[in-house]
C-alpha cells in the first residue's frame, strides 16, 4: 500500500484507504478489509488473499504470513521496520519484515530501521514513501548499526522461513540449524519468544523489549546446547532466589519455560531437541540429578546419578510400594530427596540391589545364633550397612543364609589377616 501511495503521489495510504471505504477501525497492521482494497485497485475478488494477514476476515484472531499459519502476536502490525539496502535492491519491502522478531538484515548485516533519527518517532505505515519518514526524512541516510553474528544467523533462518526459501544449514556460532530448519514458522517464532521472555524474566524485566528478546534467544541457541544450558542455570538460580525457603523440584523450577517451549502447543517432533536437552540438563545438574520419570520419555538414564523409585522397583521386579518399604527399612540403596512431599529416589548406575532368591531364611534369633552375636548387634549392623543385604528371603525382615555366610566369611577373613 505504501508503494501505491508513492506511485500515485498521495501523502499516505490513509488517503487510499479512505477512498476505498475502509473504516478507521480496520486500518492498522494486520487488520485490513481486503475486499475494499481490491476494488479500488481493480483487482479480482480474492486476489490479495495470498498476502493477507488473516484467513477470512479482519476480525480473525489467527495470523498468516504468505499463507503460513502464525500467531498474530508475532506480526509487526503497526510497528513497521525496514532494511533500506533491501528496498533499494528490490524496490519493495519483502514479507519477512512483517515479522515482529525481524530486527536485522542477514543479507546486508545491519540492523533494521524502525525509528526515524530526525523526528525521533517510530516508523509509520502511513508514510509517503518506502524510504521516507512521515516527517520527510530520507531513511536511506540513516547509519547502519552492526549486529552480532549469532543474531544474524537466527535472523537468516526467520527470513528464509517467512519467504519460503531454502534455509542455511551451517552455523559458525553453533546454532542447531537442522533442528531450527525442521520447525514450522509458527513454532520457530514461539521458540524465539519463549527463550527471550525467559531471559528478561530472569533479569527482573517485565517489559518484552524486542531487541533484547531476539538477542537473548540467539544467545540461548548459540553453541548448542551450552547456550541453552546457561539460560537454564540462570532460570534455576532465579527460581531459587524467589523461593529461598522452599526446595524446588525440577518441574516446579522450570515448569513455565518447559510448558511454553515444549508442552503447550508446538508439535512434539519439532521441539524434541529442546525437550531432550531440557531433561538432560535436569538429570545432570538439577536437584541432585532427579527428574520426574514422566519427563524421561525416550531418554536413557544410564550413568545418571538417580532414577525414580518406580524405575528401580521395575528393575527389582516388585511393586513401587514394596520398594518404598524396603527403603524405609534400609534394605535397598536409596537416597531421599525432600520436596513438597517425601520421595525416595533410587541410586542409578551399577549398584548392588537385593533380589528375592531361593535358599533358607532365618529369623532374628536364628540369624544371631548362626553368627554368634546378639540380636541387637546384628540389627545395628544391617542398618549401618556393614551387614550387606544382597538377597531377600521369604519375608522382608528375614536374613538370607547367603548373606549370613558372606558376612561370616568376611569376619573370618579379617581375623585371619590380623
Amino acid at each position: 500500500m505504501i508503494r501505491v501511495t508513492e506511485a500515485n503521489g498521495y501523502e499516505s495510504m490513509a488517503d487510499i484507504l479512505s477512498m476505498a471505504g475502509v473504516s478507521n477501525r480496520w486500518r492498522g497492521g494486520w487488520k485490513l478489509e481486503l475486499g475494499h482494497v481490491e476494488k479500488i485497485l481493480n483487482f479480482s475478488p480474492g486476489q490479495l488473499r495470498a498476502i493477507s494477514y488473516t484467513k477470512s476476515s479482519a476480525q480473525s484472531a489467527k495470523g498468516l504470513l504468505l499463507g503460513q499459519d502464525i500467531s498474530r502476536m508475532h506480526l509487526a502490525g503497526a510497528r513497521p521496520r525496514v532494511c533500506p539496502d533491501c528496498v533499494k535492491e528490490l524496490g519493495y519491502i519483502s514479507a519477512n519484515w512483517d515479522l515482529r522478531f525481524m530486527l536485522a538484515c542477514p543479507r546486508h548485516r545491519r540492523s533494521a530501521v524502525f525509528r526515524c533519527l530526525e523526528c525521533g518517532k517510530p516508523l509509520s505505515l502511513y508514510r509517503p514513501k518506502l524510504l521516507e519518514c512521515s516527517c520527510g526524512a530520507d531513511l536511506r541516510n540513516l547509519p547502519a548499526e552492526p549486529v552480532e553474528e549469532h543474531v544474524l544467523e537466527l535472523q537468516a533462518v526467520l527470513a528464509a522461513k517467512a519467504l519460503k526459501q531454502e534455509c542455511p544449514f551451517e552455523s559458525a556460532c553453533g546454532l542447531p540449524m537442522a533442528d531450527l530448519v525442521a520447525m514450522s514458522l509458527r513454532t520457530l517464532l514461539s521458540t524465539v519468544a519463549g527463550l527471550g521472555a525467559q531471559k528478561l524474566e530472569n533479569l527482573g524485566m517485565g517489559v518484552n523489549v524486542l531487541e533484547l528478546m531476539v538477542g537473548h534467544a540467539a544467545d540461548a541457541l548459540s553453541q548448542w546446547p551450552e547456550g541453552f544450558r546457561a539460560l537454564l542455570r540462570e532460570t534455576g538460580a532465579a527460581a531459587n532466589q524467589r523461593n529461598q525457603n522452599t526446595t524446588l523440584s525440577f518441574r516446579k523450577a522450570f515448569g513455565g519455560l518447559y510448558d511454553g517451549l515444549v508442552k503447550r502447543g508446538p508439535p512434539s517432533k519439532e521441539v524434541e531437541f529442546l525437550r531432550k536437552t531440557f531433561v538432560e540438563f535436569g538429570l545432570d545438574e538439577w536437584t541432585d540429578g532427579y527428574v520426574d520419570h514422566r519427563l524421561l520419555r525416550g531418554i536413557s538414564t544410564d550413568g545418571r546419578r538417580f532414577q525414580s523409585i518406580s524405575h528401580l522397583a521395575k528393575d527389582l521386579g516388585v511393586m513401587p510400594s514394596t520398594a518404598r518399604r524396603w527403603a524405609r527399612e534400609g534394605l535397598v540403596p536409596m537416597t531421599e530427596i525432600d520436596h513438597a512431599t517425601r520421595r525416595y529416589v533410587g541410586v542409578a548406575g551399577p549398584v548392588s540391589v537385593p533380589r528375592r532368591a531361593n535358599g533358607k531364611s532365618f529369623g532374628d534369633r536364628e540369624a544371631s545364633a548362626f553368627l554368634g552375636i546378639p540380636v541387637s548387634v546384628l540389627k545395628a549392623l544391617r542398618v549401618s550397612g556393614h551387614f550387606e543385604v544382597r538377597h531377600i528371603g521369604k519375608t522382608l525382615k528375614s536374613f538370607h543364609e547367603a548373606d549370613l555366610r558372606s558376612f561370616n566369611d568376611r569376619c573370618l577373613a579379617v581375623v585371619t589377616a590380623a
